[in-house]
């Protein structure tokens, strides 16, 4: 499912920055901002989690760390969903990896999984890809 209805979507924030790790308390404190403003406070949570795994994600992969990155989130008020997205140069398909008992590591793409009411990546015409979740405006 892609989620992107670029112009006529009327709550869109977007944001490009370098694929580093204090970017991901940055969008953190953007989400928050962007959700009260939205009257979405009780979502907030949920996507601050979201999106510091997408970004953490994006900065550890090589092809990405130190690039530009894209953040993007918008209201999609017909669908009563929240999309947000990380564009990042790295190529290829999000890998969830096997985190171990001890890892701190290794588990973003599944905790995304079970917060978010939908996930996926898309390849970017110019490269690198856009990975994306949903999280509903009005959570069960």
């Amino acid at each position: 499912m892609t989620v992107r209805q670029e112009d006529s979507e009327q709550c869109v924030f977007q944001r490009t920055l370098l694929a580093v790790p204090s970017a991901v308390g940055l969008l953190r404190n953007y989400v928050e901002t962007v959700l009260i403003r939205w009257g979405l406070d009780h979502r907030i949570e949920d996507a601050k989690v979201v999106i510091s795994e997408l970004v953490t994600n994006a900065a550890a992969e090589d092809v990405a760390l130190g690039q530009e990155i894209t953040f993007r989130i918008a209201l999609l008020p017909a669908l009563r969903l929240i999309s947000i997205e990380v564009t990042d140069p790295a190529c290829g398909r999000p890998k969830p990896r096997e985190a171990g008992e001890a890892d701190i590591d290794g588990r973003g793409l599944f905790i995304v999984r079970a917060l978010a009411d939908g996930m996926g990546y898309r390849d970017e015409p110019g490269g690198g890809k856009t990975v994306w979740a949903t999280l509903r405006t009005d959570p069960a």
